[in-house]
């Protein structure tokens, strides 16, 4: 049985018009095919066969192809799930072509990273609530905690700049009381310094009139007349 002059006329123009040697193309048009379509025009222009079978066969065997090198690697999908969740089913096996199968690995990997992150940041979530609202305690934020926990970050931050704020002005307020005492001290030391220069002067006056009274009692002048004089001068 060999197959008909029709299998090699192109559909498209069947005045003329022939699939060129490889099967796929017209020699004289833009019609193509692909392989499979000239392999069932091929096998169903013999006799007792159709194209509608042949099509149907070449379907069959392009997927006991793909299931053959489908089952040459075989890569599980590992299940992240808690084995303690009832109600959760366990993950089912994902083949993957051998051509693929690296790939795969690296998107399984890039997944659990993420998977575990996302865990992390759950955690942190979770920690931040319960720091906020702690179980049976009065709520520290001013605000419910709703699906998001933004408002309240946004809350903290203000807090923030504003205590900054606070502090700065009492620091600087802190200083210009320091300034203010030094100037002060500064002031009484000169008062101290003053005050020790009086007195060193009235102790000389002191020591000088004792000096005059021991010369004038010498010459004969009485306390009396002495205190009066001292009087007068003073």
């Amino acid at each position: 049985m060999t197959a008909t002059d029709e299998t090699w006329i192109c559909p498209a123009n069947p005045f003329g018009h022939k699939w060129d040697d490889t099967g796929l193309h017209c020699s004289l048009c833009d019609a193509a095919r692909t392989a499979a379509e000239a392999i069932a025009s091929l096998v169903g222009s013999h006799r007792g066969w159709t194209v509608e079978r042949a099509e149907r066969l070449a379907a069959t065997h392009h997927a006991e192809v793909l299931r053959d090198e489908l089952q040459a690697v075989l890569i599980e999908w590992p299940c992240t799930h808690d084995a303690s969740d009832d109600e959760h089913s366990p993950c089912p096996a994902i083949r993957v072509h051998r051509d693929d199968a690296e790939r795969f690995a690296e998107l399984r990997d890039e997944s659990e990273k993420r998977r575990k992150r996302m865990a992390a940041a759950e955690t942190d979530l979770r920690d931040i609530r319960e720091t906020l609202a702690p179980n049976g305690y009065p709520r520290r934020a001013p605000m419910d905690l709703g699906d998001t926990i933004a408002p309240v970050i946004e809350w903290l931050l203000n807090e923030r700049d504003e205590l900054k704020e606070q502090l700065l002005t009492a620091l600087g307020n802190v200083a210009r009381e320091a300034a203010r005492a030094e100037q002060a001290e500064s002031r009484l030391e000169t008062v101290r310094q003053s005050a020790r220069r009086e007195e060193m002067t009235r102790r000389k006056r002191d020591a000088q009139i004792i000096i005059l009274g021991d010369q004038l009692k010498k010459r004969g002048v009485t306390n009396a007349e002495i205190s009066e004089w001292i009087e007068s001068v003073s």
